[in-house]
């Protein structure tokens, strides 16, 4: 038997030919070297490096000089593709392949001449919507209008695929959802730098929506689904129509998915087809519903309100009618509120009622509040256009730091009305949101203090290339009363923190009351914001915020904030963190937020 040292020798000598050959390999390997270089125009030389199989291989361990060799007489041709999918359909190349020392140097020299350009454009309809009068949606001559390669542009391919694809799009969503392109050439003529395009769109059948088949309704009675449908039988087919039916379904959060599907293939949609040339697309609705019964806690933070720890309950079909019902007790550093909702399912004439009940005790810029509010609202439209009559009955304790002590109660009647243009409603990039409100409450009816209160917010986003962004924001506020005092603060204004102005702390900005900060008549608030995206999710920022709030329009003074944060479009919404520097305040404050508030 041998000793273990005598083992250890022994297989130390039947390994060592395996590294000796290993070390050989990788250094015949690492002899062969070469690299590639392109001359041309910058985009096209990009392309070419991103895409050339010769600028692929660099790492590959069978690459030796005959492989070279055979990428080398394959990659004008590879060029010559390669160039024609951006215009330039005869390039002249100039190749060469020479050793510099150790390396071995492939280099192409490419002039890609001038780019071919549309010459003629040619989109025909045929089918029914060859005959709809003009301006009728699809409109045909707007699309002719819009078709993006008109004469005199550069023909790429991408662009021509694209454009394509869009046209038919513009035709798919209404009234045609099985229209097909039955034809397109883009006929090139390289010895001219020409194109000529021809687009044959045949919309097929005008379809309109028949009945409405509900799959996987269980728990709830088919009116919850009924009242949030929009398509009514008989209207013309449109997709707007399916995805407003499924974002309502969603919303209410009695159902997990919500699949909208009109049948435009084959069945009787097909065959049904009358002598007018329409067709009917019957829609089915396939649900998939929530758990009812919902309880959960949590934790978290705010730079707002500091630490947090909450309680939640939600029952979505109390006394199985589809009433909705949800409490939120919240506790935070700063303020405490137990909130409970009660919401019918959305009635007949589009409108959904709504109760709640709330108690808030706060302790913020040396105002103490204990609050308790009740109020009813009708709510209308949808989250584009989405419009609220409410009454709130409010009465509140307040207690200032040096021992002043108010009791004051409102009930209120308001309207508000909600506009969201936004590409997103999640994680907007394009369009705006603007919300006005409007409430008022007598002295004659549970008030202390006649007042009439308006408010307005708006948000826009502007993009600008694929890397850049501006968000402006503007807050406006006013109460007309004679005073203040008997007016509970929910109607009055305070400002400061994450959303607001930053560099100020959570509602430290108002009217100065001993050493306290109360509410204020007037509010106003501005920001700018100027993201630049290094990513298509992640991105820096630099913001100036400016406003305040007072008593009266003379001293209403803004004061400033500004600095810099990084931006995150994360899955539950935009999320940011910002270094803030006030300047009133003197001080550097961290802001954290998710979300837009709307």
């Amino acid at each position: 038997m041998l000793s273990p040292a005598a083992f250890f020798l022994y297989f130390a000598a039947l390994l060592a030919p395996l590294f000796a050959t290993g070390h050989a390999v990788a250094a015949a390997a690492a002899k062969f070297a070469y690299r590639v270089e392109v001359e041309a125009p910058n985009d096209l030389a990009k392309l070419l490096r991103q895409n050339l199989d010769i600028d692929k291989w660099h790492d590959s361990p069978e690459m030796d000089l005959n492989q070279l060799r055979v990428l080398y007489r394959n990659a004008p041709e590879d060029i010559r593709v390669l160039a024609a999918t951006q215009g330039f359909y005869s390039p002249v190349i100039s190749p060469s392949l020479e050793q510099r020392g150790d390396i071995w140097v492939a280099r192409f020299i490419v002039d890609p001449g001038r780019p071919t350009r549309v010459s003629e454009v040619a989109l025909r309809f045929t089918g029914p919507i060859a005959d709809l009068p003009q301006h009728a949606r699809p409109d045909v001559e707007r699309l002719r209008q819009a078709w993006p390669l008109k004469r005199g542009e550069v023909f790429r391919q991408q662009d021509w695929e694209a454009a394509k694809r869009n046209l038919l799009r513009a035709v798919l969503v209404y009234r045609y959802p099985g229209a097909t392109i039955s034809d397109s050439r883009a006929t090139v003529d390289p010895a001219e730098s020409e194109a000529a395009l021809m687009v044959e769109i045949d919309s097929g059948p005008e379809y309109r929506f028949g009945g409405l088949d509900i799959k996987g309704l269980e728990r709830y009675p088919p009116s919850v689904v009924e009242n949030l449908n929009p398509i009514a039988a008989g209207t013309i087919y449109s997709q707007e129509a399916l995805a407003e039916f499924q974002t309502r379904l969603l919303e209410t959060g009695y159902f997990a998915t919500a699949v909208v599907n009109p049948e435009i293939e084959g069945g009787t949609a097909r065959a049904d087809i009358d002598a007018a040339g329409q067709a009917t697309a019957p829609v089915r609705l396939t649900l998939i519903e929530n758990t009812s019964k919902k309880l959960g806690f949590g934790v978290g933070y705010s730079t707002n309100t500091g630490v947090r720890g909450e309680i939640a309950y939600r029952d979505l079909n109390i006394l199985d009618s589809g009433l909705r019902f949800t409490t939120n007790l919240r506790l935070e550093q700063k303020q405490q509120s137990l909130l409970t909702d009660l919401e019918w399912p959305r009635n007949r004439r589009g409108h959904v009622y709504g109760i709640g009940l709330k108690a808030l005790r706060s302790d913020i810029e040396g105002e103490r509040l204990e609050n308790f509010g009740i109020g009813g609202r009708r709510t209308s439209g949808n989250k584009r256009n989405e419009r609220t009559w409410s009454i709130q009955f409010e009465t509140e304790n307040q207690t200032l730091e040096n021992g002043f002590e108010d009791r004051r109660k409102a009930l209120a009647l308001g309207y508000g009305i909600t506009l969201r243009r936004t590409d997103n409603l999640l994680t907007p990039t394009k369009g705006y949101a603007l919300s006005v409100q409007l409430s008022g409450a007598s002295e004659q009816l549970l008030t202390d203090q006649d007042f009439i209160r308006g408010y307005a917010k708006w948000i826009g986003f502007f993009p600008f290339g694929k890397r850049h962004s501006l968000i402006l924001r503007a807050e406006g506020g006013a109460v007309w009363a004679n005073s203040r005092q008997g007016i509970p603060s929910t109607f009055v204004f305070r400002t400061g923190g994450d959303q607001t102005v930053r560099g100020y702390s959570f509602q430290s900005l108002g009217v100065p009351q001993g050493e306290a900060i109360v509410g204020g008549r007037y509010l106003a608030v501005g920001s700018a914001e100027y993201i630049y995206w290094f990513k298509p999710d992640y991105g820096a920022a630099i913001f100036v915020d400016a406003g305040n709030a007072a008593d009266t329009p003379a001293d209403l003074f803004p004061v400033l904030g500004f600095g810099l944060g990084g931006r995150w479009r994360s899955p539950v919404g935009p999320l940011s963190l910002d270094v803030a520097y006030g300047e009133e305040s003197d001080e550097l404050r961290l802001h954290f937020s998710l979300g837009f508030v709307f």
